[in-house]
């Protein structure tokens, strides 16, 4: 039975609402450079098709590739994730039932995030639960009764966090609802949290602006967290923003990519006026390229789902802008995209669209 696409407000919100949290200054010494990007080479318009061969019964709210593996994750329904195979969208089956016993998931949250070394092994994040597991994904298909790889508790002091990543070894990154930093960085094995310092650097424009409004710092860089292929850099990009924080596997910042063209937010009491602009949303991830999805709207438009014009910008990872692709078409909140670099294609989902919400999009060759 088909079913309209609908979400768990509450999960949205927290989405939504990264890093809900407060700080000094970060160590800025440590940065390579800060990178204006005034335009893109290269500018392509792409037109979405539908994928009739996905179901109709789930609503994935977050996308993944694990090798020729399409992974779709749904936080609401049971079972949580369902898998098809590239780039025939061959239904390849289901798993992660809801519940809280065994190889059961409770509310997960997938970041794209694959192992390094197992192009099928994912990391999944339980926010209720607040542990982060890795999942065979081959051996989930094939066997109820699979064993979790890893399975990390996160301590309390992490408060209701969100976007968690595995770093390397028993290292984690997250960021979360919390007064102490930009994000936290976790090493399971001694039982060590810290936090680190916000980075509040990015030149006088936003630099005045964040000085005016100091108790808004914590809403002014909400953004999202996600991790390079081979773990060996991290990103953190900003909603409210144009900003692009790159990351060392130490944690350390090395460099910024921050559009030229940009208004800062416009606030009062304390909330985001309905004119100020959406920057992004989301971001995915290769071995050669950072796609950043640019929602392109203001807050009045993005809530009454008006924003028609998203884009994805397209960086390597010296921070040098590639390509921008312009979709003809909106994307549901949250934005859920993946890109598929061997077969040329964006994935995304538009619920306005309620027939044919999950498309695709041909890119061509880089």
């Amino acid at each position: 039975m088909e079913r309209k696409p609908k979400m768990k407000i509450n999960i949205l919100i927290a989405i939504l609402s990264l890093l809900l949290i407060s700080g000094g200054c970060s160590e800025i010494h440590q940065r390579d450079s800060l990178h204006i990007i005034v335009d893109f080479p290269e500018t392509r318009s792409l037109q979405g098709s539908p994928i009739p061969e996905i179901r109709k019964d789930f609503y994935s709210m977050q996308m993944g590739i694990a090798d020729s593996m399409l992974i779709f994750c749904d936080w609401e329904s049971s079972p949580h994730f369902h898998v098809y195979q590239l780039p025939s969208f061959t239904y390849g089956g289901s798993f992660g039932i809801g519940g809280k016993g065994p190889n059961e998931l409770l509310d997960p949250l997938f970041w794209s995030q694959v192992e390094k070394g197992n192009a099928k092994g994912v990391w999944v994040y339980q926010m209720n639960k607040r542990n982060i597991c890795l999942i065979d994904v081959e051996a989930a298909l094939n066997d109820s009764g699979y064993q979790i790889i890893k399975e990390i508790g996160l301590p309390v002091e992490t408060d209701m966090c969100v976007n968690v990543l595995a770093l390397h070894d028993d290292i984690f990154v997250g960021s979360g609802i919390s007064d102490r930093g930009e994000f936290f960085i976790y090493d399971a094995a001694k039982d060590d949290l810290q936090w680190k310092e916000f980075c509040v650097d990015y030149g006088t424009k936003v630099n005045s602006f964040i000085n005016k409004n100091p108790e808004m710092i914590s809403h002014i860089k909400q953004g999202i967290m996600k991790m390079k292929p081979d773990q060996s850099l991290f990103v953190k990009s900003f909603v409210y923003l144009p900003i692009i924080d790159i990351y060392d596997a130490k944690s350390n910042l090395m460099r910024t990519i921050m559009l030229g063209d940009y208004a800062v937010p416009e606030i009062r009491n304390n909330e985001f006026e309905s004119s100020s602009w959406a920057y992004y949303e989301n971001i995915f991830l290769t071995d050669q390229y950072i796609y950043a999805l640019y929602r392109n709207c203001n807050l009045g438009e993005y809530r009454e789902g008006l924003g028609y014009n998203t884009e994805v910008h397209v960086y390597n990872w010296e921070a040098h802008p590639v390509i921008r692709y312009k979709l003809n078409e909106g994307i549901a909140p949250a934005a859920p995209f993946v890109v598929d670099e061997k077969n040329e294609r964006i994935y995304t989902l538009n619920p306005m669209v309620e027939e044919e919400f999950y498309k695709y999009f041909e890119t061509g060759n880089l």
